[in-house]
């Protein structure tokens, strides 16, 4: 199973953070691939976690910056790029080929949250709005605040044209580093730098073990980055 589900984030006894590669399957139900064999490759990552598939708790992302609060079990979630909790058994789950999958806990309030950030939602902010949500809906307080970010393209693969440059402030073509970018967001929203972890591993590099869009150049699959309270 280690080849398959990585826990690379240690926040404490009462959360589960994990990681999937590609030998989990895709677990994306929203890019077209065959419902039947997403649904087993759900079942089966539950069933790791000791969990029903049906607290794996997944949106259909769009690279906006839209937060959910999940309160309960939802029958489907549209247009949603992140989403927070402070029920424990829920699984919060991002999707992601290339994007920047943002895991976020509070020990205090015991809140946790996911953000799904490409360069669209990383422009939006996205990261930095989850965890104004986490305060004023919980009233949680930055500092309080531990992030893991998983894999996703590296600044050594990520080159953008004009339009993309031209919203992180750049002109021409540029390579940007979409984890940087949003740690600086998180420490500007008063998350301390030390409290924020990087995975460092760049999708496009590593594809064999991870789903890369642009590695791939077509349809491909996803891999799942996740956070529960136990």
């Amino acid at each position: 199973m280690a080849a398959k589900f990585l826990k690379p984030f240690r926040f404490g006894r009462n959360v589960l953070a994990f990681v999937t590669t590609c030998q989990a399957g895709n677990l994306s139900l929203f890019i077209g691939d065959d419902p039947k064999k997403v649904t087993a490759n759900r079942n089966k990552l539950a069933k790791a976690l000791s969990i029903p598939p049906s607290r794996l708790i997944s949106a259909e992302q769009v690279h906006k910056n839209k937060v959910a609060i999940i309160k309960r079990l939802p029958v489907s979630l549209r247009s949603i790029d992140a989403m927070v909790t402070d029920q424990p058994g829920l699984c919060l789950m991002i999707t992601t080929a290339d994007c920047v999958p943002i895991l976020l806990y509070d020990p205090r309030r015991k809140v946790i949250g996911v953000a799904h950030a490409g360069w669209r939602g990383t422009a939006l902010k996205i990261a930095q709005k989850t965890v104004k949500t986490m305060q004023k809906k919980f009233g949680s307080k930055p500092k309080d605040i531990n992030v893991g970010m998983g894999p996703s393209i590296g600044p050594c693969c990520y080159e953008v044209g004009p339009e993309v440059s031209r919203k992180f402030g750049r002109s021409g073509k540029s390579h940007i580093d979409l984890c940087g970018e949003n740690k600086s967001q998180l420490v500007k929203a008063g998350i301390p730098s030390r409290n924020i972890r990087i995975m460092d591993i760049c999708t496009k590099c590593n594809s064999r073990r991870f789903f890369s869009a642009r590695a791939s150049k077509g349809p491909t699959g996803r891999f799942a980055a996740g956070i529960m309270l136990i």
